[in-house]
């Protein structure tokens, strides 16, 4: 795969990664589950893009190295003959102390005492990212909107895009007025060509029309 493909697709997969995480952080315990499975899935992908990328930077790193066509030791190689009145002494082997290693990399898969996945977590993105800005405080409207609905409005409207979605319903919720939201759905039906009798477009509107009363 091309190199620049391949950086682009890192950039994107921490954009959505850190979004989902900051999601997580601002949603009231218990969090579904559904949430950290599509944060694991993009942690995946974000695994295997930097292996790739690693590969295209050394692809010598992978090659095996070991001479070919060497003839096999036999299996009882001659012994030294000593001289006359040398007496061998056997030399003890001297065990080197191994170099103990300090891994500074967080582990977020395996559970350690006092620290769970959202700390291991939150400490490899500030490593990676840099330290994360206050969370905002819950927009109104997404706190009325379920998970089925949230995953129904991903899929239908915006075509699987978390990252249109968030910024969407973001500026639906910054509204003062029922028909300034209702002005601003309605461009959006006509730019991407939702249908207004679809079930995800009517359920938004419903929800919209709850908000603003």
């Amino acid at each position: 795969m091309n190199k620049n493909i391949l950086e682009e697709e890192i950039r994107s997969l921490l954009d959505d990664i850190r979004e989902q995480y900051d999601a997580i952080l601002s949603m009231a315990e218990p969090v579904p589950q559904i949430e950290f499975d599509m944060l694991l899935e993009n942690i995946r992908k974000l695994y295997q893009n930097l292996h790739m990328l690693q590969k295209v930077n050394d692809p010598y790193e992978f090659l095996d190295h070991q001479p070919k066509n060497v003839p096999p030791l036999p299996e009882n190689p001659p012994q030294p003959v000593p001289e006359p009145g040398f007496t061998p002494v056997a030399e003890t082997p001297v065990k080197e102390p191994k170099k103990k290693t300090e891994d500074k990399s967080p582990d977020l898969f395996t559970p350690g005492p006092g620290t769970d996945f959202l700390e291991k977590l939150k400490e490899a993105r500030e490593q990676t990212l840099g330290p994360r800005p206050a969370s905002p405080e819950p927009k109104e409207l997404r706190s009325m909107i379920s998970i089925n609905d949230k995953f129904l409005f991903i899929n239908e409207l915006f075509d699987g895009n978390l990252r249109d979605y968030n910024e969407n319903i973001d500026t639906l919720s910054g509204f003062n007025s029922k028909d300034q939201a209702m002005d601003y759905l309605d461009r959006l039906r006509n730019k991407n060509y939702w249908e207004s009798t679809g079930k995800a477009f009517l359920r938004l509107q419903e929800i919209l029309v709850k908000r603003f009363g």
